[in-house]
């Protein structure tokens, strides 16, 4: 077994990680992305892991609907989100709940938070010296897609292996603009807003 503390990453929804994690210390950290990002996102990557000789995919419009109806490899969306948010709120020092957005609009401060949450909070002098700035640079998109590893390595089985390059591509926030129609993007809205309705969540505001 390896040693502690250990970092696990998962798409799993929290309903489907351990009963005993509560209990456990462990600390959660959930990254929430527009689900029409996320969907776009999506179906770039199943495009470019697709095994070696499958050549089509499901029709745009038609997976785009199939999302919107909650199907996708780790289940709706909007479960994940509201699911997490529930525990961030009841359990503020065990599980946070994080923005993609506000992670690229304040990188430094959301990494600050995070140092924090996690029991490693920078020093005075750190923040002085910019470790924190040091930090989102060494974990940008560009400085990880130039890592040897994800540039060149692969992922997966010897029946089915793909790029690691695959995980990284813009992570821009509102690609979606250039894939989705405005009626796309209002249906998925409205289904995502009524699915989290009473959470207390919002993803239309701040």
């Amino acid at each position: 077994m390896p040693s502690s503390p250990r970092v696990y990453a998962v798409h799993a929804p929290f309903t489907a990680l351990p009963a005993s994690l509560p209990e456990s210390g462990c600390r959660v950290v959930y990254l929430c992305r527009d689900p029409k990002d996320a969907f776009v996102s999506l179906r770039h990557f199943l495009d470019e892991i697709k095994p070696e000789g499958c050549v089509s995919m499901t029709p745009f419009a038609e997976a785009f609907d199939l999302f919107c109806d909650g199907v996708s490899p780790f289940g709706p969306v909007w479960d994940h989100m509201a699911e997490y948010w529930k525990e961030s709120v009841a359990r503020p020092r065990e599980v946070m709940f994080l923005r993609y957005e506000h992670l690229k609009e304040d990188a430094v401060g959301c990494v600050t938070r995070l140092a924090e949450f996690l029991g490693c909070p920078f020093t005075g002098d750190e923040v002085g010296g910019g470790v924190p700035e040091a930090v989102v640079a060494l974990c940008s998109m560009d400085r990880m897609r130039s890592v040897e590893a994800n540039r060149d390595g692969v992922h997966g089985t010897e029946s089915w292996l793909f790029k690691n390059s695959a995980f990284f591509r813009k992570g821009e926030v509102g690609d979606w603009k250039a894939h989705l129609t405005p009626e796309m993007a209002r249906k998925i809205d409205g289904v995502v807003e009524e699915k989290i309705r009473g959470s207390g969540l919002s993803l239309t505001g701040k």
